[in-house]
């Protein structure tokens, strides 16, 4: 099993695709009973209280989302905590029944969150080094190893040179049966959208505390796994977050002997899921040249000469938004769209600031990108109703088919109403044969992550001018075929839609 064999993402993203007959033909109870706890729990590991009294980032939600610290930046305890309520923490908390359902500051399919957060503090004033996983639950860390363990992350990437200078390294791991449990093999591109929402905001905070990040992608993920105690098949390594700099040197090897501290059962049994195994498997790295081969290996193609009618979008200038922090507090995934029409420059802001760029080891520059956009207008004032192409780095839209396309939408988005009452739909489209070719079966997962950042990103962009915004699943091969000639020989990754909430519209109304 190789990184460099694609035949294995190939075949697992031909196997998990959705199509009408395949979601009618087998379905799926979900077992509540047997549901998998929310929370990672290690009951005898050293607690860490997190200070609690902090303010909200205030820094403006579009400068925050579209740009990024210089290298390097302190970090102190205060500062860590806030990163971490703002990017994961609880936000708000429901009772449907009686189920309780705690929401976190991002976005999570089916709200069932198969996240965790690992931190490796380096050189964080107020906290001594060590490895600590975080439980929102109670926002306390854990300390699970002692001393500084820059040196086998620095092994792990292959020399990165950013993860050498870290003050603090955030590592994101999916516990996959909390998200098969719904969403079964197909759950494994769900695990990396769901970290895309998280990295999205910790990229965004992290900003807006001064704080250098970058995002890692090619590691070696049998090191990783092993440093932090877990075992690579039921909960996974999905990427690295690097946070500031200017941590020392590492001057000794660390103890990475077994983990001394074991975590709860998350649920009575357990369903394997092969497949989503498999290809997990199949996305490891071989080795620290391998690691180092892929960095900057994921260039953008440009985009292709126009054929259809182009659309310029407005961007306002001076473009000012809310703080931040309150954009994330108000966030949360929009149930019911309500039928009117969103502004072209507000849609514009979304499109743009979404898609400049991802500080990630794969990409070389700014731009670079494994993904296309193409986009649904269902009512976007000063657009023509119709499916369109996003010309990246243009600022400009493609006119692909001019026409009513709810009815489509609404059906692409796997049947659901949400996209065929949505304003509009953003389909997220990689040509895999490229990006595989560039990155071999690794590039599957960078190419799901990447989408989910960019769709974090473009929730909070939609907040933060009070448009709703939820991320949705699809057909995937209906979803070609509606944006061929022009989508042949690519694959969809991921769709958001965009519109106003129809309990807004209805008290503007009363």
């Amino acid at each position: 099993m190789s990184n460099a064999d694609t035949r294995l993402a190939r075949e697992f993203h031909e196997y998990t695709k959705h199509s009408y007959l395949s979601v009618r033909q087998n379905p799926h109870w979900l077992d509540f009973d047997n549901q998998p706890h929310p929370y990672k729990i290690y009951p005898d590991a050293p607690e860490l209280d997190l200070p609690r009294d902090f303010d909200q980032p205030a820094a403006d939600t579009f400068e925050a989302i579209s740009g990024t610290a210089p290298p390097g930046g302190q970090l102190d305890l205060p500062k860590l905590a806030r990163t971490l309520y703002f990017t994961y923490g609880i936000t708000r908390t429901k009772v449907y029944g009686h189920r309780r359902f705690d929401f976190r500051a991002c976005a999570g399919a089916g709200a069932l969150y198969p996240t965790e957060l690992y931190v490796v503090a380096r050189h964080v004033e107020g906290m001594a080094p060590g490895l600590y996983h975080f439980n929102p639950g109670d926002f306390k860390l854990r300390r699970l190893r002692e001393g500084d363990l820059g040196e086998p992350l620095v092994t792990a990437t292959g020399g990165d040179p950013a993860v050498a200078v870290a003050a603090a390294v955030i590592v994101e791991t999916a516990i996959f049966w909390r998200s098969t449990w719904k969403y079964r093999d197909r759950a494994y591109r769900y695990v990396y959208w769901d970290a895309g929402m998280v990295t999205a905001n910790l990229l965004a905070v992290a900003t807006s505390e001064g704080l250098g990040a970058r995002v890692i992608t090619a590691f070696l993920d049998q090191a990783v796994d092993r440093l932090l105690g877990i075992d690579g098949q039921r909960e996974g390594t999905l990427c690295l977050v690097v946070l500031g700099g200017d941590a020392p040197p590492t001057t000794s090897m660390a103890d990475l002997t077994a983990l001394p501290h074991r975590a709860t059962p998350l649920s009575a049994e357990e369903v394997d899921y092969p497949a989503l195994h498999r290809v997990h498997r199949a996305c490891f790295l071989g080795g620290e040249q391998e690691v180092q081969s892929l960095r900057g290996a994921a260039a953008a193609v440009g985009n292709p000469p126009a054929k259809g009618r182009v659309l310029t979008l407005r961007i306002p200038s001076p473009l000012h938004g809310p703080a931040l922090g309150a954009t994330i507090i108000r966030r949360g995934s929009t149930r019911i769209f309500g039928r009117v029409g969103i502004g072209l420059s507000g849609f514009s802001v979304i499109l743009d600031r979404a898609s400049r760029g991802i500080p990630m080891d794969v990409f070389a520059r700014d731009g670079d990108s494994t993904l296309d956009l193409y986009v649904i207008v269902n009512d976007v004032e000063e657009l023509p109703a119709g499916a369109y192409y996003y010309r990246r780095g243009e600022g400009t839209l493609e006119l692909l088919k001019e026409g009513e396309f709810r009815a489509d939408a609404g059906h692409l988005g796997l049947g659901q109403a949400l996209p065929g009452d949505a304003a509009a739909c953003v389909f997220f489209l990689a040509d895999l044969k490229r990006v595989l070719s560039a990155l071999g079966n690794r590039g599957y997962r960078i190419a799901q992550l990447e989408a989910g950042i960019m769709g974090g990103k473009m929730y909070l962009a939609a907040f933060a001018q009070e448009i709703g915004a939820t991320g949705l699943t699809f057909y995937d091969d209906d979803v070609i075929t509606f944006f061929s000639p022009h989508a042949s020989g690519k694959e969809p990754i991921f769709l958001m839609a965009f519109g106003i909430p129809k309990s807004r519209v209805m008290s503007i109304n009363r």
